[in-house]
């Protein structure tokens, strides 16, 4: 339907806002406020067809500097929003990283922080929404999550070394991490899980479709890429990709101690394996509780590598590893072994 037929100020260039479809209460969508590089190109025209003042007082549109290789923009957006209002912060693509000295703090409920040109693969995000964080970062992280039901996707993070891409405090209950790519910087020092769930940290949440690769560093160990912890009850990890190259050793891809987790659908790559020009090692793919449980994963690791943990004839089904062919498969028909290559 073109709707200069039927609305004539459309005709003279008029435009119809955002907030005037969907206005506060319209679809349970509060206010949604814009982050944009005021370096790029079209920021004028942009401001001028997005910007709108709340009632509150606020406007829409959060213009980012990037001052002194500090971005300003999403830290403002981040600090409009109000608690409960499920409320947006839209992340503009930009050739220019956004950088912090200090993580991004979502502490409000229901927010979510959005990267929208990042979006569209099935697992992680493309290069158009790139978050840093540098030397003076005294959070530890990229995206420090301390409210319940907050979300982060579409975004490609690169921590300053050894820190944490997205961190959830003990009270960060039910998040929605997905379709996001980050990058494993891996220092001299100790290194914290990309994804750090902090005690209670994930309960009943999802952290799926997300790309975990090593871009930078060489043998280094780090313990646990993926981290929740007993407390996060009912945390879910899948169709996560986890790739570890460049000499570098992850002892446990995923660690999802949570009571009734589930980490299910993930694939693994130690690129061809330690001794192969850009080969990892992935000590172990997948723990779990013995409470949890681990399904149809997939990684190309040696036998052994996969899965530990769990419960026996209980916690795992159709884990899959490298140690797979054709005559193993022929062997195991109708055995345990049909199910899961090994369970330890």
């Amino acid at each position: 339907m073109e709707l200069n037929k039927y609305i004539p100020a459309l005709k003279y260039g008029a435009k119809i806002l955002p907030t005037e479809i969907m206005p506060y209460g319209g679809l349970g969508v509060g206010n949604v406020y814009y982050v944009i590089h005021s370096s790029e190109a079209c920021y004028a025209q942009f401001f001028a067809d997005y910007n709108v003042t709340y009632s509150d007082g606020t406007q829409s549109v959060c213009p980012d500097d990037n001052g002194g290789g500090q971005s300003t923009g999403i830290h403002a957006a981040l600090a409009k929003t109000v608690e409960g209002r499920n409320d947006y912060v839209i992340v503009m693509p930009s050739t220019s990283v956004y950088n912090s000295y200090y993580a991004y703090l979502m502490t409000k409920a229901a927010v979510h922080l959005i990267a929208p040109a990042g979006l569209g693969y099935d697992v992680g995000a493309n290069y158009s929404t790139r978050l840093n964080t540098n030397s003076g970062d005294t959070e530890d992280a990229v995206v420090k999550i301390s409210a319940p039901a907050c979300e982060v996707a579409g975004f490609r993070m690169s921590s300053f070394q050894d820190e944490s891409h997205i961190q959830l405090t003990n009270t960060a209950f039910s998040p929605n991490i997905h379709h996001n790519t980050l990058c494993l910087n891996w220092g001299a020092g100790t290194i914290k899980a990309a994804i750090l769930g902090v005690l209670a940290g994930g309960a009943w949440g999802k952290i799926e479709r997300n790309a975990l690769w090593s871009t930078y560093g060489s043998a280094r160990t780090c313990a646990e890429v993926i981290s929740i912890q007993a407390e996060a009850t009912g945390c879910q990890v899948n169709h996560n990709e986890v790739v570890i190259g460049d000499t570098n050793i992850a002892s446990i891809a995923i660690a999802n101690y949570a009571v009734k987790g589930m980490t299910n659908h993930n694939e693994f790559s130690e690129c061809g394996g330690n001794g192969v020009t850009n080969g990892g090692t992935i000590t172990k793919c997948i723990i779990v509780p013995a409470s949890g449980c681990a399904m149809h994963n997939t990684g190309a690791v040696g036998t052994g590598q996969m899965v530990s943990g769990g419960t026996t004839l209980h916690s795992f089904a159709k884990n899959f590893s490298a140690f797979r062919t054709a005559t193993t498969i022929e062997a195991n028909k109708g055995t345990m072994a049909d199910d899961n290559d090994t369970e330890t």
